[in-house]
This record gives structure tokens, C-alpha cells and sequence, in this order.
């Protein structure tokens, strides 16, 4: 390596390794600072296209994307349980959703900005909807659950973007 590259090595590549590490770990602290003391969660990234599996209950789908199944929770719906303790309806807003899923194999994911991208269950919260160009108020599983009367509004706090047609269709369902 000779005198002078022994010299710039010394000089300037250690250091700058130190550096380079350095700036890594403020990095990850960075990424861990914003995630859990300032609760910033990764948002969710538009749409998508699934194939269902099968309605869990009348919230919750498990779908096929890109060849791996997950869990589904529908965005702005709250449906009575199935599992555990069963809740009165559990089982008809579950009906419901396995109907509507025959009819609708092939969905659309929609994201919402108000929403994190997964819930504490590390299901995917979206809103599925109808793969069709031109949709209907109401034509996607959380507008046809709470129409029908079988799922209540629930958004959490969060501004959610379909929360006010799903707040008039819960008012409709209850006269």
C-alpha cells in the first residue's frame, strides 16, 4: 500500500467508518423515537387487489395477495362476535359477510390516510370493496353491513374518509 496510502487510510477511512456507523445507529434511533414515543405509525399504501379466502366473521376476511394470505379487518365497522363470548347477531353480520363474499371473490384493498396500515392484531385495515369501475354508495362490506343493521360505525378517533355516509347509513339502518 505503500507510505501515502497507509497515511490516507489511517487519516480519512477509519474515521469516516466511524461515521458511517454512527449515522446508522441515529438512523434506527430515528426510525424508533418516531414509531413508539411519537406513536407515528407507517401508513397504508392506496389499493390492492385480493382474492378472498373466506369471511371470518362479519368484520374480518382472510385474502390471498401475492400469494400469501392475510387477515383483513374491514375499516369503519364494528360487528357483534362470533368467537370466544358469541354476541347477539354475531352470527347473521357473519352471514352476511360470507354472502356478500361469494358474490365478490376477487376484491379491492382500499387504504384509508386516517388509518395505520395494520391494528394491534396485525390484521390489514382496509375497506373492501367490489372490483368494479363505477361503485355504489354502500356497495362495499362496511356500507352493506351497516345498511343491513348488522354492524355499528366505530372509527376509533380517527377521521376516517368513508365516516360520514357510514354515520348516514347507520341512522337510515335505525329507523
Amino acid at each position: 500500500m505503500g507510505f501515502f496510502g497507509g497515511f490516507f487510510a489511517g487519516m480519512f477511512a477509519r474515521p469516516l467508518a466511524g461515521l458511517s456507523v454512527g449515522f446508522c445507529v441515529l438512523l434506527l434511533i430515528g426510525g424508533i423515537v418516531d414509531r413508539v414515543v411519537l406513536g407515528h405509525e407507517s401508513k397504508p399504501t392506496g389499493e390492492s387487489s385480493a382474492r378472498v379466502v373466506r369471511a371470518v366473521d362479519g368484520d374480518t376476511l382472510v385474502v390471498l395477495q401475492d400469494s400469501v394470505e392475510q387477515r383483513v379487518r374491514v375499516l369503519g365497522i364494528d360487528t357483534p362476535e362470533v368467537t370466544g363470548t358469541p354476541e347477539c347477531g354475531g352470527e347473521a353480520a357473519s352471514r352476511s359477510a360470507k354472502r356478500w363474499v361469494v358474490a365478490n371473490s376477487i376484491v379491492t384493498l382500499r387504504s384509508d390516510p386516517a388509518a395505520p396500515d395494520r391494528d394491534r392484531y396485525g390484521r390489514l385495515l382496509r375497506y373492501v370493496e367490489p372490483p368494479r369501475m363505477v361503485l355504489q354508495p354502500g356497495e362495499d362490506l362496511s356500507g352493506l353491513q351497516v345498511r343491513r343493521g348488522h354492524a355499528r360505525v366505530a372509527a376509533y378517533g380517527q377521521k376516517l374518509t368513508k365516516l360520514s355516509e357510514l354515520r348516514r347509513f347507520e341512522r337510515q339502518a335505525r329507523s
